[in-house]
């Protein structure tokens, strides 16, 4: 690279280097014919030899690490294209994972690439016998990755003077897009580009799925416009974020339920929360004031205890040791499904100390369970029995406020000491010999098959454009309010 840096050409020739394959791309013939002569010289004058069974000169098309370029357009080389054509069906995990591999390095041509490449995927995940079972779908995004191949389109080279257009599209877990250029007055493809969007991003609400998938797509077009992102598709000026009114080429196929008129927010807040009269300020006049704590420590003799307690002002509620229980945020979770439970039917204020058990409910807790309670890394989380419990109980009062208050304040108030109150009482019970039929399960309550009110209400609270979906597909609503 240090040989070639001061070379200049006289009729203004670029020069690609990748290592030991050089690409001259030049305005016109002559000029190309005049600085291939002094690329030719200068090599020499190095003591670099080209190859000529490589050598591709002043031709307007060309083959470059497979690809077929010519003026404005690229395409796949027939050679590299046919190399993936007869490859073996019905191979080895390893054979099938080579497949992927070269699959993969056209994937910017394939349409729809990752949704194709899925099944394959999951295949080679995890480990697999050898033979390999090989199931229809795998057959059949096997044959369709190949035919994707053979219709594989021209792409237009992107153009750094004009500005770039990237249509984004979010299905079946798959983050698809389209990279453009205005060309006269049509868009001209860039290129494609797929990923499959991790647990987090496919468990959240369809709104914020949609900013997920676009993020995750304007990070792989970065080396492609030849722009850095500080912050994507938030702080970065020169992005401007829109709702696509034609039609989406990364869709391909429209389809009947995008593009219904709604309330980003309002959708947003509807599926994020377990309950959408939930409240983080106390209730007026509300018919029981609670306050919960869980406790774990460990005694003098290095035994680690656990309890939970739910308390009102003048009294303990319920207070029980959790011999099973090894964790604070799993005492947390318990205190406060208990206080649900003793509010069934009524309306309570109910208040923890605990930020992770309050985050539970007003944060996270119902998009991790709409994701299946796994991490981005697909494995499952910490304490998904204790939150599925928890989300069903918050459904039980007639009206809820839970609310976060500071832990061991010193204040002369109410909450100060109804806190530090539920703080005693759950120490105490953790410090309690448990009796043979304590709770030794792995959650403190049963959750009881959903009754008719509950379906009900869980129908109620669901969001307008979801209830038109069901109409949609010819729901309609029973006498029974079902």
């Amino acid at each position: 690279a240090r040989d070639l840096a001061d070379l200049v050409f006289p009729s203004r020739s670029t020069l690609v280097q990748y290592v030991d394959d050089l690409l001259l791309c030049s305005p016109s013939l002559s000029a190309s014919e005049t600085d291939s002569l002094v690329l030719l010289t200068a090599l020499a004058n190095k003591g670099h030899k080209a190859s000529r069974s490589k050598l591709q000169l002043c031709q307007a098309s060309v083959t470059y690490f497979g690809f077929l370029l010519s003026q404005g357009s690229s395409a796949l080389s027939p050679t590299r294209v046919q190399a993936i054509l007869s490859f073996p069906r019905r191979c080895s995990p390893r054979q099938v994972r080579k497949f992927l591999g070269m699959a993969g390095f056209c994937r910017q041509w394939i349409p729809q690439y990752a949704s194709l490449a899925k099944p394959l995927q999951e295949l080679t995940r995890f480990s697999v016998p050898d033979p390999m079972p090989w199931p229809p779908k795998a057959d059949s995004a096997f044959v369709s990755l190949k035919q994707g191949l053979v219709a594989a389109p021209a792409l237009g080279l992107p153009d750094y003077s004009k500005p770039f257009t990237l249509f984004c599209h979010e299905q079946s877990g798959c983050a698809l897009g389209v990279l453009t250029q205005m060309r006269g007055e049509k868009n001209r493809r860039v290129a494609y580009f797929f990923v499959t969007l991790d647990p987090v991003a496919q468990g959240l609400p369809p709104c914020l799925r949609a900013v997920a998938d676009a993020a995750r797509l304007v990070e792989m077009s970065d080396s492609l416009v030849l722009t850095r992102y500080e912050l994507l598709l938030v702080s970065a000026s020169y992005i401007t974020v829109k709702r696509c009114s034609q039609l989406n080429p990364a869709t391909l196929l429209p389809l009947s339920n995008d593009g219904d008129p709604h309330d980003c927010l309002a959708t947003v807040s509807a599926v994020t929360v377990p309950r959408s009269d939930l409240s983080d300020v106390p209730l007026p006049n509300s018919d029981l004031v609670l306050f919960t704590d869980g406790s774990c420590f460990q005694d003098n003799q290095g035994r680690l205890l656990a309890g939970y307690a739910v308390v009102s002002l003048s009294e303990t509620l319920e207070a029980a040791p959790l011999p099973s229980v090894t964790s604070a945020q799993v005492a947390e979770l318990v205190a406060l499904t208990h206080a649900c439970f003793l509010a069934d039917g009524r309306s309570a204020t109910t208040y923890t100390d605990s930020r992770y058990a309050f985050g539970v409910v007003h944060d996270f807790g119902t998009l991790r369970q709409t994701r299946g309670f796994l991490t981005s890394a697909g494995t499952p989380i910490k304490n998904g029995p204790y939150i599925t419990a928890l989300l069903y109980a918050v459904l039980l009062p007639s009206a809820l406020a839970i609310v976060k208050c500071p832990g061991h304040s010193m204040a002369d108030t109410d909450v100060a000491m109804g806190n530090a109150f539920a703080d005693a009482s759950a120490k105490h019970a953790a410090a309690i010999e448990p009796s043979p039929d304590a709770f030794l399960g792995s959650l403190s309550v049963s959750i009881p098959p959903p009754s008719l009110t509950d379906l009900t209400l869980l129908q109620d609270s669901a969001p307008e454009t979801e209830k038109e979906s069901w109409v949609a597909h010819g729901c309609s609503l029973h006498p029974d309010s079902l």
